[in-house]
């Protein structure tokens, strides 16, 4: 559906749940109460799609107090009523009075034996403990896992499906805050107990919640380190617990642990058997249409073709990528678009000619050109790219400069765009562009209207990406104008303020080269004064300088216009003391 579909639905429930309520209420009749409790509660979650939280919460109220003045009865209503009451509250983020919903049902309703309200109030219990563990320091995290421990003891024993279910998140919830207090061995036992229990629970939904624990336990691992010696036996054993089993969440839960896997053997070297873990994943689950199974098996066959890389053998690359887009191609999950999107992009990349890259992109564009998905939105602007290299490299510089500038046009800065990895790319587009008008020959205007574009907008608090392309275009711009030195000044200036002080010395380098150049073009021009002031400009942004290579020119900067006051303008007392000063900034660098 999309958001005005979305918002539409809604409404007509709410229309629909009111015109309930109305004749409902108008009734009067106890026999039809829980019709009138379900249309409020239906109504509350229309409320919520369309972001109406505070009414939803104020709902809410509504049903808790009507059923407050009913015979006894009602606490089924009004422990759900509580419950949709707190999470109104979290969508407004007012966590105090998110946990004040869910303590109500814990004092009100503790006692309860009916087991669906059971199961209502150990929802709520096991809801303030996820708050409040959270948000709140250690002590709080502490007084949690007492919490959550008072949970699985109370209900235990409890038959619905949906209570024992609440009991292993209860439990998994404790491993994971005994973590975050920074007890390992504690939560280690925590979980391999959960593990232990529940693995093979009959209720699929609780042995789907401690499947997704278990595999979410070997990615600590694996990020700590142990890697090959605990995270893939453990996959191992998830592997092993359900393969096979035709339930949907098991299923997922088997082809992520697979693809973990693979990943796993891949990070860690061993390129033969995460090739042989792919192709597990692959034989189970490649025709598995469950979008969080196809999901795994997309990446898994994305990763294949990362490892064959790895052992030398290119050649079957090709083949793999053809499959996927053969296989997934019809799917439209944001995660296998990416996928998708990325394997595409790359094979356009990888062709061996540059006549076969414009199929390709060709094939590309037609498939994901006007995607609105941000990370697709990035290969489309990669695939640009490749597009505008491959017609530069088959001779086509014109048609190259077109495709960088249209580039540019769609990503760049002015449009609005804020994604930095899509800026990124497109003002290397713009750079590019840029580049292929310099040498197509009188066309030094466009090109400096494409580096002033690539440049616009970026300052010091860009990413280092950026302030590189920065600072290369503005130069490139000051070269291509060519003008005497003295004009030069006022952009010398900006870039000296924007990149002078950066924390790359790569990029102060850059800048204080620059304002040496411009020093000697004045000295070589005889304009004395200004190439003095100009030596000074580049002393002043360099005297706490650090980095050896800028040293290197501040020493020079030093010695000319030593020089330059000595020879040139014959002020020798000004000069003795710039020599002063380059012994005693300088005596001890060897």
């Amino acid at each position: 559906m999309t958001p005005t579909a979305v918002e539409a639905a809604a409404l007509a429930r709410i229309a629909e749940a009111e015109q309930v309520i109305d004749r409902l209420h108008a009734a009067n009749d106890p026999l039809l109460e829980e019709h009138l409790y379900e249309a409020w509660l239906r109504k509350g979650e229309a409320l919520a799609q369309l972001g109406r939280h505070a009414e939803r919460a104020a709902l809410c109220d509504a049903l808790t107090a009507h059923a407050d003045a009913a015979p006894a009865g009602r606490a089924l209503w009004m422990v759900q009523a509580s419950n949709a009451k707190g999470l109104a509250w979290r969508a407004l983020g007012d966590a105090g009075s998110e946990i004040g919903a869910y303590e109500e049902v814990e004092r009100r309703f503790a006692d309860a034996t009916t087991p669906e309200v059971r199961t209502w109030v150990a929802h709520a219990a096991f809801q303030r403990a996820v708050v409040a563990g959270s948000l709140g320091g250690a002590f709080a995290k502490v007084d949690m896992v007492r919490h959550c421990e008072d949970i699985a003891r109370r209900y235990a024993n409890d038959a619905p499906e949906a209570t024992r279910e609440i009991v292993a998140r209860a439990r998994i919830w404790r491993a994971e805050l005994l973590a975050d207090l920074d007890y390992p061995a504690l939560s280690r036992e925590a979980f391999d107990g959960i593990w232990q229990d529940l693995a093979y629970a009959p209720e699929h939904s609780v042995a789907v919640r401690v499947g997704h624990a278990r595999i979410n336990q070997a990615v600590g691992l694996a990020e700590a380190g142990r890697r090959l010696e605990e995270a893939i036996p453990m996959l191992d054993e998830v592997l092993a617990a359900y393969a096979g089993d035709t339930c949907e969440g098991l299923r997922e839960v088997h082809a992520r642990a697979g693809f973990l896997r693979a990943d796993m053997l891949d990070d860690a070297g061993e390129y033969a058997s995460a090739l042989a873990a792919c192709d597990d994943v692959l034989a189970a689950h490649l025709a598995d249409e469950l979008p969080g199974v196809a999901l795994r098996a997309c990446r898994a066959m994305a990763l294949k073709t990362h490892v064959l890389f790895r052992l030398e053998r290119d050649d079957e690359v090709p083949a793999v990528r053809a499959a996927l887009i053969a296989r997934f191609n019809h799917h439209t999950g944001a995660d296998i678009e990416e996928l998708m999107a990325e394997v595409m992009c790359r094979s356009a990349y990888d062709a061996e000619a540059p006549e076969d890259v414009l199929p390709l992109c060709d094939a590309f564009d037609a498939r994901f050109g006007e995607s609105t998905l941000v990370p697709v939105r990035r290969w489309v602007a990669r695939a640009g790219m490749a597009r505008g290299q491959a017609l530069r490299d088959i001779g086509r510089s014109e048609d190259a400069a077109a495709v960088y500038e249209a580039m540019h046009a769609r990503f760049g800065r002015h449009t609005g765009e804020t994604d930095a990895a899509l800026l990124l790319t497109a003002t290397r587009g713009a750079m590019a562009g840029a580049s292929v008008s310099r040498g197509l020959g009188g066309r030094n205007d466009e090109a400096i209207a494409l580096y002033e574009a690539a440049a616009s907008g970026i300052d010091a608090d860009a990413s280092q990406a950026l302030r590189e392309e920065a600072v290369y275009a503005r130069l490139q711009i000051m070269a291509l104008r060519d003008e005497p030195a003295d004009v030069q000044a006022p952009m010398l200036n900006a870039l000296a303020a924007d990149f002078g002080r950066d924390a790359v010395p790569d990029l102060r380098r850059q800048v204080v080269d620059a304002l040496y150049s411009h020093a000697h073009e004045l000295r070589e021009a005889e304009a004395f004064e200004e190439a003095i002031a100009a030596y000074d400009r580049l002393l002043a942004l360099t005297a706490e300088e650090s980095d050896a290579q800028v040293l290197q020119i501040v020493a020079s900067a030093l010695l000319n216009k030593g020089y330059l006051l000595l020879k040139l303008v014959d002020r020798p007392a000004e000069a003795l003391v710039v020599y002063d000063e380059i012994v005693a900034r300088f005596r001890n660098i060897t």
